[in-house]
C-alpha cells in the first residue's frame, strides 16, 4: 500500500519528464550518445580519428557531449553518409556488429534530423553577393539589348564554391585591380549608348558612322519588312512594288474572300504580301465605279484573273509603270534647278508622236503596215490625227515617201527594165567615159547617149571609171542627245559615246567639262573616233584652220587628232598630233584647191586608248580665196541648231555640208586600195581590160545577149556570175533619187472631211487603220518614220494614241507603251493627266528610295535622302507611319543630318567654284536655308541634353534593380554637371555617368538589408524580384517583374509562383541549361575544350561546339517545357544537327539547325548518359576513362563523395598498352590494395559505357560492357546503367538534383537545415510526374529563398 501510494506521488514527475522527452528529442538523443553511441564511435573510430592519428581531418575525440555536436554539426552530416555507404569502418578495420551499425545509423539520423527541423526553412548566411563575371555579362546584355556584348571577357576566372557554381558569394571577392576593370567595362559599355531625340538606345557599335549604317540597316530592313522583299533582291529593286505577288493573291484566293471564309490578313500571310496594299487591290476588284476608265478597265481584268492569265495583266502592268515613272538623281535635290524628287510622273502625253519602224536587212518579202490610231478611252468624236511625211529612211539616201511609194515602185521597175535592156548602150557610154578626164560631167554624158543619169553612175561604178573625186560619205550618226546635263542649251548627235554636242547659249557650261558659248565639243571613246567632215558644194579653193583643246581641264590624258583632205578614194593627211591636259593646239593656215563632193574632215580620237574625261572642243574655218570669198566655220554654221539634221547646211544657205560621222580608229591612216567589183575571169572583166574601143562593142554585144537570155543554170559558171553582177547592178538603184514628179497614193494629201493637207500627209480618224503597203526591195533595212499630230481642222481636242501595226487592230481604251497624242489646251488633255495620276497613287514603281545613299553625283548635296509616301500611303498603318517616322527622326538626329547637310553645301559651293561653275549661282538662293535648317538643330540638340540626362538617370534605376531615392537621383546630376564644368561635352559627360552607374556596388552587388535580431525576414519585393531572376535568367529583373515588385504583387508564396512560371516560358530561361545544368555536369565551356589529341581525333575541333549544343538544347527544353526530370537520365530524344546526327551515326537529319530527334535509344543515346559532352569530358586526351567516367556518375549524378587518393599512387598512361584493352588496364591500376576500395565504387558505372569512345562514339566493334556494382548489382552497357540509376538509385539521383538546383538558386552551400525542404521537393517531384517546374516551385517558394536571416543570427554550424 505505502509502495502504491508512493508511485501515485512519483507519477506527476515521471509524466512530466516523458512530456518533456517528446517536446524535447535532443535529451533522448544525448541519453543514447552518451549510454551507447560514444562507447562504439571509441570502439571502432577512435584509433584513426583521435590523439596522434587524426585522418580525413576529423578528431571523434573533440565530441564529448552531444552539444559538442551540435556546435560543429557538419562533419557528422559526412560520418552518417560512410555509415550508409559502408565506407566507414574501413574494411581492414575492426567492424561493428549489424545491430551496433544499425544503431550508429539511427542515431545520426535522429541527430541529423533534429537539427535540421531545428533550423529548417534557414536562409542562410548573409553574404554580399557581387555578380559573376556570366551574371555580369547578361545584365549588361539585357540592359543595353546587345547580345554580343561580352565585357568580361579578360576579367579574372570566378571561381566556383558551395555546391560548385561560381555564383556563390563566398567566392566572389572583390579586388582593386577587379574595381579596374569594372571601371574599364563600364566605359566601353557606355560607348555603346546613342543619343536620340527620345531618349538613349543602344548599339553593337561604337562610332557614329557605324551606328548610322546600322540604323540605316534598320530602315532598310523595315522598308524590306513591309514590302516583302529581302536583301537578297538587288538593293534598287528592293523598294519597287512588287505586283506579280498581289495578283496571285487575288487569282488563287478569289472565292474564299468572296464567300469570306478567309481574311485579307490571312491571304497576305499564305502569299507573304502586304495586307494593307492588298485591301486597296481587293477594294479596286470590287467597286470599279467612280474611277478613270483606266482603273475600271484594270478592275475588269481583276475580277476575270485566274491562275493562267496572271503573266499577261502583270507584264502589262509593269509596262504602265515603266511608261508613267522616270528615276531622277538624287544628289542635287535640294538644288533650284535639279530635281525635286528621286520618283517623278511621267506624262506621255505629247503635242507631236514620233513613230517609227525598222526593217531588217532579211527582209524577203512584202509588208503591210497600219498607220493605227486607237481612241484613248474617252471618246473618238474629235480623234482626227495628221500623219505628216511618213517615209522610209536608210543611211546615206534620200527618204522614200510613203505617199510616193506607189509611182516610185513602177518607175523603179522602169529604170530596172531600161538599165539592163540598154547594157549595150550603157557600155559605149563606159568606154567613152574611160577616155575622158575627171571629173566627168555625167548627166551630159547621159544625154548625148539618151540614157538615165543615175543609171550610167551605176555602171560606170561596176566597171571601175571613176567620174568624180566626190566621197561617199559613211558612218553617219543619226541619234540624237539632248538636254546633256540638264542643260536645254546644249544638244546633239549621238545618244551613246562617241558623240558631239553644242552650247547655243551665251554662257560656258559644265557638262561637267566645258561647254563653250557657242561652241562644238566632242567625245571619243576607246576605239571609236568622231569626225566632223565638210563637203564642197562646188570646186573652191580654200584657206583652212582648225582647233582643237582639251575642254576636260582637271583629268584625262587628252585626245589625239587628224586633219584629212579626202578626194575620191585618196587620204591626204593635213595635220595629225595629240591634244594633252588642258592643251589647245591650232592648226595653221593652209590654202589648198577643193573640188566639188570632196571633204575636208577633222577626226577626234582617245589618246592611247583611254577615253576617260576625253571632251574636246573643236573648231573647223574655210575661207575662200577668191570669187564670192565666202566662210564656212563649223561653229558658226552648226552650233546655235545643231539638231536641224545631219548632214547640216551651212549659213549661205547650202544643204548636207556638214556632217557628223563616226568609225574605229583603225581605219585612220590605213592606206586606200580600190578592189574591183567586178567577176573576175568572165567577159565583164575582159571588157574592162581591152582598150579598143571597137573590140569593146563586140564583148558589149556579147554581155547584152547574156542578160537578155534566161538566167544561167550554173549560178559560179562565167555566165552566171556575169549575171549576177548586171541583176546586182539593177538593184543597186537608189529609190529616194526616183520621187521627183512620180504620182503620189490617192489617199494623201486629202481630208476626208474639210480643210487643206499636205501632199506628203494623210488624215485619218481613230479608232482606224489605214495600210500601206511596203515592197520588201524598199523596206529591206530601211526605217519607217512618221510624225503624228492633231488634225488643226477637225481634231485640236484630240486625245488619241498611234502606233503601227503589222495588223489592223485598233481600240478604244488605253494602251500601254503607246504614247498619248494630246496637246496642251485641249478639252481632254487635263481629263487624260488625272485619269493617269489615279492609276500612279495605286502603282507606283517604287514605293521607297532604299539606298538612302546617293551615289549618283561627283560631290553630292544630300547625304541621306528620304522618299517613302507611297509606302506609308499603300502599305502602312497608323502605327507603322509613326515607327517610320520614329527611325528616321532618330537616323537623322544620331547622324546630325543638318550638319552633315551645312558642310555638303559648303563642299559642293567650293567644287562648284572650280569645276561647276554653272551650278554656282543656283547654290546661292538656298544657303540662307542651309544655314537656318543646321542652327535650329543646335539649338535641338542643346534642348535634347535634359532627356538623355533623365535616360541616364532611368538606366540607374533599372540597373540598380529597384527605385531611386532623391538623393541618389541629385548624386547623378550633380556627377553630370560636375563633368560639364570640367571641360567635358554632353556626351561623353553622359558616357562617363553611366560607366560610373556601372560601377556602382548598387549595380555590382546583389544587395540585401538584413534586419535587426535573430529572426528571419521576408526580403522586399524588389530584393525578390533579383532574386528570381538571377536564377533563373543570371540577369536583372524584366519591366514585368520590376512593376510586380513596384506594386508588392512578389509578397505571397503565390504571387511568386505565377511570375516564376512566366520566367520559364521566356528565352532568357536557356541560359540556366549553361549556368546551372552545365556547370552541375561539369561541361561548362566544353566548346573552348582543347585536351583532345589532334592528331587522333582531328574533327573534334569542329564538331565541339556542336557536342557542346546538344546538351544545352536539351536543358533548355527540359526548364522551358517542364519536362520530367527523370528525362535527365531517361530521354528516348535528343536534340540534333546533321553534323552531329553523322557523329551519332543517326541518319534523316539534314542542315545545320537543331531539331528534337526521338527515339534515339536504339542508336545508343538517350538522357545525358549517351551524350558526347559528358562522355568526351570524361576521357582522356588519347584514350577512354572508366575512372573519370565512373566517378563522374557516382558523384556528379548520385551525389557520393570518394575520400582522397592515397599518396605516391602511379599515373596511368596515356595510351593503352598494345594488347590490352582501356578496361584491363583500369583493372590492373585497381587491383593495387590501396586504390581497390575506391575504385570498387566507381569503375564498374565507367565500365558499363566503353562501348564508346573518347568523343562519345560508338566503337563498331562490340565491347565488353558487363560490370558488376559494388552492392553486387549486374550491369550491361549504357542501357543497364540508366536502368539501375533510374529505378534502384532514383531517389538518391532526385535528391542530388534537387540538392544542386537548391544550391545553385540560392547562391551557397546546402546546409543542414535545407534537408526538409530537399525532401519536400523530391516527394513533390514524385507526386507530380517528376515535372521539373515543381522543384523550382517549391525553391521560389521557400522560407530560405524568400527570407534573410536577421543580423544578430549566430550560425549553428
Amino acid at each position: 500500500m505505502t509502495r502504491f501510494i508512493y508511485a501515485l506521488l512519483l507519477m506527476p514527475f515521471l509524466i512530466d519528464g516523458q512530456l518533456q522527452a517528446q517536446e524535447d528529442p535532443i535529451l533522448a538523443i544525448s541519453s543514447e550518445y552518451d549510454q551507447d553511441v560514444q562507447h562504439l564511435l571509441r570502439q571502432f573510430c577512435f584509433d584513426c580519428h583521435s590523439g596522434e592519428v587524426i585522418e580525413a581531418e576529423l578528431d571523434m575525440s573533440l565530441f564529448k557531449s552531444v552539444a559538442d555536436i551540435q556546435s560543429n554539426i557538419k562533419p557528422w552530416i559526412r560520418i552518417s553518409a560512410m555509415l550508409d555507404s559502408r565506407q566507414m569502418p574501413p574494411k581492414e578495420s575492426g567492424q561493428p556488429t549489424d545491430n551496433q551499425r544499425e544503431l550508429l545509423q539511427k542515431w545520426t539520423k535522429s541527430l541529423l534530423e533534429h537539427e535540421a527541423q531545428k533550423y529548417a526553412g534557414d536562409p542562410g548566411p548573409v553574404v554580399l553577393r557581387r555578380l559573376n563575371n556570366s551574371e555580369y555579362d547578361y545584365t549588361v546584355q539585357d540592359l543595353t539589348g546587345i547580345g554580343s556584348m561580352n565585357p568580361t571577357s579578360e576579367f579574372p576566372v570566378d571561381g566556383a564554391a558551395g555546391e560548385g557554381f561560381i555564383n556563390t558569394g563566398d567566392a566572389l571577392s572583390m579586388s582593386p585591380n577587379l574595381i579596374r576593370k569594372y571601371l574599364d567595362a563600364g566605359k566601353s559599355v557606355a560607348e555603346h549608348a546613342v543619343f536620340t531625340p527620345t531618349g538613349i538606345r543602344w548599339s553593337e557599335n561604337t562610332t557614329r558612322r557605324n551606328v548610322v549604317d546600322e540604323m540605316m540597316d534598320q530602315i532598310r530592313d523595315f522598308y524590306r519588312k513591309v514590302n516583302r522583299t529581302t536583301e537578297d533582291t538587288a538593293l534598287d529593286l528592293q523598294g519597287n512594288l512588287q505586283l506579280r505577288r498581289y495578283l496571285e493573291a487575288i487569282a488563287n484566293d478569289r472565292e474564299t474572300l468572296l464567300k469570306q471564309t478567309q481574311t485579307i490578313e490571312e491571304v497576305s500571310a499564305k502569299h507573304n504580301v502586304n495586307p494593307v496594299y492588298l485591301q486597296k487591290l481587293w477594294t479596286l476588284h470590287q467597286t470599279p465605279a467612280g474611277n478613270q476608265h483606266l482603273l475600271n478597265y484594270l478592275s475588269q481584268r481583276l475580277r476575270s484573273l485566274t491562275a493562267e492569265n496572271i503573266d499577261p495583266l502583270a507584264v502589262e502592268l509593269d509596262a504602265w509603270q515603266s511608261m508613267l515613272w522616270t528615276f531622277n538623281l538624287v544628289g542635287h535635290i535640294g538644288r533650284p534647278a535639279a530635281p525635286s524628287q528621286w520618283q517623278a510622273p511621267v506624262n506621255p502625253l505629247l503635242p507631236v508622236v514620233e513613230l517609227e519602224r525598222q526593217f531588217p536587212n532579211e527582209l524577203s518579202e512584202d509588208v503591210t503596215i497600219y498607220l493605227g490610231a486607237s481612241s484613248a478611252g474617252d471618246g473618238d468624236e474629235t480623234d482626227y490625227v495628221l500623219w505628216k511625211n511618213a517615209r522610209l529612211e536608210k543611211e546615206g539616201e534620200p527618204p522614200i515617201y510613203l505617199a510616193n511609194l506607189e509611182g516610185v515602185s513602177r518607175r523603179y521597175a522602169e529604170i530596172q527594165k531600161n538599165l539592163l535592156s540598154n547594157t549595150s548602150k550603157y557600155l559605149a557610154a563606159v568606154d567613152e567615159a574611160s577616155k575622158l578626164p575627171t571629173p566627168i560631167d555625167i548627166e551630159a554624158l547621159a544625154t548625148k547617149h539618151n540614157l538615165n543619169s543615175p543609171s550610167l553612175e551605176k555602171w560606170l561604178e561596176l566597171m571601175n571609171v571613176r567620174a568624180t573625186t566626190a566621197v561617199e560619205i559613211q558612218g553617219l550618226i543619226l541619234s540624237q542627245v539632248k538636254n546633256v546635263a540638264g542643260y536645254a542649251t546644249v544638244n546633239g548627235w549621238g545618244a551613246e559615246l562617241p558623240n558631239l554636242t553644242a552650247n547655243h547659249s551665251d554662257d560656258l557650261v559644265k557638262i561637267p567639262g566645258d561647254s563653250h558659248p557657242h561652241g562644238i565639243t566632242v567625245h571619243p571613246t576607246p576605239d571609236m573616233y568622231l569626225a566632223v567632215l565638210w563637203k564642197a558644194p562646188e570646186d573652191v579653193r580654200v584657206s583652212v584652220t582648225a582647233l582643237v583643246a582639251d575642254a576636260h581641264s582637271n583629268c584625262g590624258n587628252g585626245t589625239e587628232f587628224w586633219l584629212q583632205h579626202r578626194a575620191g578614194e585618196k587620204i591626204q593627211e593635213l595635220w595629225h598630233g595629240t591634244a594633252g591636259l588642258r592643251e589647245s593646239k591650232e592648226f595653221p593656215t593652209k590654202e589648198m584647191s577643193v573640188r566639188k563632193g570632196e571633204v575636208i574632215g577633222l577626226y577626234i580620237g582617245p589618246r592611247d586608248g583611254e577615253h576617260a574625261c576625253d571632251l574636246t572642243r573643236i573648231d573647223l574655218t574655210l575661207k575662200e580665196l577668191e570669187g564670192k570669198q565666202r566662210e564656212w566655220d563649223l561653229a558658226r554654221d552648226c552650233a546655235n541648231d545643231i539638231l536641224a539634221g545631219n548632214p547640216h547646211a551651212d549659213r549661205l544657205g547650202n544643204p548636207n555640208i556638214w556632217h557628223i560621222t563616226k568609225g574605229l580608229v583603225t581605219e585612220l591612216n590605213k592606206p586606200t586600195v580600190r578592189i574591183s567589183s567586178l567577176p573576175l575571169g568572165t567577159i565583164l572583166e575582159a571588157w574592162a581590160n581591152e582598150t579598143d574601143s571597137n573590140k569593146r562593142q563586140q564583148l558589149a554585144a556579147e554581155i547584152q545577149a547574156i542578160i537578155n537570155g534566161p538566167a544561167p543554170t550554173e549560178p559560179q559558171s562565167s555566165e552566171g556570175r556575169v549575171y549576177q553582177a548586171l541583176i546586182g547592178l539593177a538593184d543597186s538603184v537608189v529609190p529616194g533619187d526616183l520621187q521627183e514628179g512620180v504620182e503620189f497614193d490617192k489617199r494623201f494629201g486629202v481630208h476626208p472631211v474639210s480643210g487643206e493637207v499636205a501632199k506628203l500627209d494623210l488624215v485619218s480618224k481613230a479608232p482606224s487603220a489605214v495600210a500601206i503597203k511596203i515592197p520588201a526591195l524598199f523596206a529591206r533595212g530601211r526605217t519607217l518614220k512618221v510624225s503624228g499630230l492633231p488634225d488643226p481642222n477637225h481634231g485640236r481636242d484630240a486625245t488619241v494614241q498611234l502606233h503601227l501595226n503589222g495588223d489592223d487592230s485598233v481600240h478604244n481604251r488605253l494602251l500601254v507603251t503607246f504614247p498619248i497624242l494630246s496637246p496642251p489646251g485641249n478639252v481632254f488633255h487635263d481629263e487624260m493627266v488625272n485619269t493617269l495620276n489615279e492609276f500612279r497613287e495605286l502603282f507606283p514603281r517604287a514605293l521607297a528610295y532604299v539606298r538612302l545613299v546617293p551615289v549618283d553625283e561627283v560631290v553630292p548635296l544630300v547625304l541621306w535622302y528620304r522618299e517613302d509616301h507611297y509606302l506609308q500611303k499603300l502599305m502602312l498603318t497608323n502605327k507603322q507611319r509613326e515607327e517610320l517616322d520614329t527611325l528616321w527622326d532618330e537616323f537623322l538626329f544620331v547622324a546630325q543630318e543638318p550638319l552633315k547637310y551645312e558642310v555638303s553645301y559648303e563642299q559642293l559651293y567650293q567644287f562648284a567654284t572650280q569645276d561647276r561653275p554653272d551650278i554656282v549661282e543656283d547654290l546661292k538662293p538656298i544657303e540662307v536655308n542651309v544655314k537656318a535648317h543646321a542652327e535650329g538643330f543646335r539649338k535641338r540638340l542643346l534642348e535634347t541634353e535634359p532627356v538623355h540626362l533623365k535616360a541616364v538617370i532611368d538606366f540607374a534605376h533599372t540597373a540598380w534593380r529597384r527605385d531611386l531615392q532623391a538623393a541618389e537621383r541629385a548624386e547623378i546630376h550633380q556627377l553630370y554637371t560636375s563633368l560639364r564644368e570640367v571641360g567635358l561635352q554632353h556626351e561623353p559627360a553622359c558616357r562617363l555617368t553611366i560607366a560610373r552607374i556601372l560601377t556602382s556596388p548598387n549595380f555590382l552587388f546583389k544587395q540585401e538589408n538584413a534586419k535587426e535580431g535573430v529572426d528571419a525576414t521576408g526580403v522586399t519585393s524588389s530584393e525578390i524580384a533579383a532574386r528570381l531572376s538571377y536564377f533563373l535568367w543570371s540577369s536583372q529583373p524584366d519591366e514585368v517583374l520590376r512593376e510586380a515588385a513596384r506594386h508588392n504583387q512578389l509578397d505571397t508564396p503565390q504571387q511568386i509562383r505565377k511570375q516564376t512560371n512566366r520566367m520559364l516560358l521566356d528565352s532568357r530561361t536557356s541560359r540556366i541549361a549553361t549556368e546551372f545544368a552545365a556547370q552541375w555536369l561539369h561541361v561548362r565551356n566544353f566548346n573552348s575544350n582543347n585536351d583532345k589529341n589532334e592528331e587522333l581525333y582531328p574533327e573534334f575541333a569542329e564538331l565541339r561546339e556542336d557536342m557542346y549544343q546538344e546538351i544545352l538544347q536539351f536543358f533548355d527544353d527540359l526548364f522551358r517545357n517542364n519536362g520530367s526530370v527523370l528525362n535527365i537520365l531517361n530521354a528516348d530524344y535528343t536534340f540534333l544537327n546533321e553534323r552531329l546526327a553523322k557523329h551519332y551515326g543517326i541518319e534523316g537529319v539534314t542542315g545545320l539547325e537543331w531539331r528534337r530527334v526521338d527515339n534515339v535509344k536504339q542508336a545508343g543515346r538517350g538522357g545525358i548518359l549517351g551524350m558526347s559532352t559528358t562522355l568526351a569530358t570524361n576521357s582522356g586526351a588519347s584514350r577512354t576513362s572508366p575512372i573519370l567516367r565512373g566517378n563522374w556518375v557516382y558523384e556528379t549524378l548520385l551525389g557520393e563523395r570518394l575520400p582522397k587518393p592515397p599518396a605516391n599512387v602511379p599515373q596511368l598512361p596515356e595510351f593503352v598498352p598494345e594488347g590490352k584493352t582501356a578496361r584491363e588496364l583500369i583493372e590492373l591500376h585497381s587491383s593495387v590494395a590501396e586504390c581497390a576500395k575506391c575504385h570498387a565504387l566507381i569503375d564498374p558505372y565507367g565500365f558499363a559505357l566503353e562501348q564508346y569512345d573518347v568523343l562519345g562514339r560508338l566503337r563498331p566493334n562490340k565491347i565488353d560492357t558487363r560490370t558488376t556494382l559494388i552492392d553486387d548489382t549486374e550491369l550491361d552497357g549504357i542501357d543497364g546503367l540508366r536502368n539501375y540509376l533510374v529505378t534502384k538509385r532514383q531517389d538518391d539521383f532526385l535528391r542530388q538534383f534537387c540538392k544542386k538546383l537548391l544550391g545553385y538558386s540560392l547562391g551557397r552551400e546546402v546546409q543542414l537545415s535545407d534537408n526538409p525542404l530537399i525532401d519536400t521537393m523530391v516527394q513533390q517531384l514524385k507526386t507530380n510526374d517528376y515535372r521539373i517546374n515543381v522543384a523550382i516551385t517549391q525553391i521560389v517558394m521557400s522560407k530560405q529563398f524568400r527570407y534573410i536571416r536577421g543580423r544578430d543570427f549566430a550560425t549553428p554550424e
